[in-house]
């Protein structure tokens, strides 16, 4: 049976690998919240495929946005984030979109990442 690269570089099997993960608090929030970006990895992908989407990149970096997307012509930032409340959850599955100004301290500096 073929395994997951994951495996290897763990030295451990999936089966051991979904157990461990099961006892960590810290590490289930952080595995859903990958898997969000994972989830939304594909939709933009499927986008992309439909020729809504002319290019993208998945940063994966800490103080970066999640994803830099192209898109008719304009660069997105996109912070993909869970929705902790259940009852926001729908059938089929929607979206929430949030839009946020870049806003800069008291003091004028900037605290929202490049102004690039």
């Amino acid at each position: 049976m073929r395994t997951h690269p994951l495996e290897h570089d763990l030295n451990a099997d999936a089966s051991d690998i979904l157990s461990a993960i099961q006892k960590g608090f810290r590490t289930i929030i952080d595995v859903k919240g990958k898997l969000a970006e994972y989830f939304l990895l594909k939709e933009i992908q499927r986008l992309k495929r439909k020729g809504l989407v002319a290019e993208f990149v998945w940063t994966d970096k800490d103080g970066q946005p999640d994803f830099l997307v192209e898109c008719q012509g304009h660069p997105l930032k996109i912070e993909c984030k869970n929705i902790r409340s259940r009852q926001l959850f729908r059938s089929p599955p929607s979206y929430r979109i949030e839009l946020q100004k870049t806003r800069n301290s008291k003091d004028g500096t900037n605290t929202r990442g490049s102004t690039k």
